[in-house]
């Protein structure tokens, strides 16, 4: 994320297992001092990410409760985890050759 955000790309990031203000210790320090600008970035906003973006990855298969929101024609999604209905989410699927 951090070197996408370096090339100009404007990111949005959703992680239900990630909350940035409970972080703290090592983990915090870490996420400061590496990627500062993840504060920025990540949010607990789901549907807000799927509208925001045209490409989307996902990489975990927790929603954290979510609802799966549909895709617009014209996103893109990269499914690295079989995320389950997200190929008849709409958009243009891409999964790992399941």
């Amino acid at each position: 994320a951090e070197r996408l955000f370096g090339k100009g790309y404007d990111l949005r990031i959703f992680d239900a297992n990630v909350n940035y203000s409970k972080l703290m210790g090592s983990n915090l320090a870490y996420i400061r001092q590496h990627i500062p600008h993840l504060s920025e970035r990540l949010t607990d906003d789901l549907l807000g990410v799927v509208q925001h973006g045209d490409t989307l990855v996902v990489t975990h298969p927790d929603l954290g409760g979510a609802s799966l929101p549909v895709l617009r024609a014209d996103q893109a999604v990269i499914d690295l985890v079989r995320l389950p209905g997200l190929d008849k989410a709409g958009g243009r699927y891409i999964g790992l050759h399941w």
